[in-house]
């Protein structure tokens, strides 16, 4: 499987991950239809993308998410296969903690750096917008951990479930 990922159609690092985002949003699993095209053959197909998944309120897909088989191109044409470099939002209510994957390919864009994020790392909006996961009460929505990978995504949350698994709530 390509490891860098292949970008969304139009996602051409303007995309603000904040303006896709809403309250809504966190509680849920949400789902769209994009057309892409393949980078191999050029092929153009719809593909599922997953803007967020919540595995409080859909936890039999966890499973789907962990095994890769979630935001991945996979072309009809000539089978090349990639994961989706595009902004995905993972949340586990349970365990408190979010994590947020902004496609590398961003990190080279300064101008959307300087715009989404603080010099600390932290997810910032513009001047007199009252950001969504600041405006939450609850830490882990507030900060969410930030990857770059959806391998790095997965480990983290298998990270967290080990964790999780050591350190009962009861023990808190």
């Amino acid at each position: 499987m390509e490891h860098r990922g292949i970008a969304l159609a139009g996602n051409q690092g303007k995309e603000r991950i904040l303006s896709r985002l809403s309250p809504f949003l966190l509680y849920m699993t949400q789902i769209v239809s994009v057309e892409m095209e393949c980078p191999r053959c050029h092929h153009k197909q719809e593909v599922e993308y997953w803007r967020s998944l919540n595995v409080t309120m859909d936890p039999e897909k966890k499973e789907e998410l962990l095994s890769g088989e979630i935001n991945v191109f996979l072309c009809a044409e000539c089978s090349f296969r990639s994961f989706l470099a595009a902004h995905f939002l993972y949340t586990d209510m349970e365990k408190k903690f979010s994590v947020l994957l902004v496609p590398w390919q961003l990190v080279k864009n300064d101008e959307y750096l300087r715009s989404t994020f603080t010099a600390e790392g932290k997810i910032k909006t513009r001047k007199g917008e009252v950001p969504i996961f600041q405006s939450l009460r609850l830490e882990y929505y507030r900060s969410p951990q930030i990857v770059f990978r959806m391998g790095d995504l997965i480990s983290y949350i298998m990270f967290r479930d080990k964790l999780a698994a050591l350190y009962p709530p009861e023990q808190e």
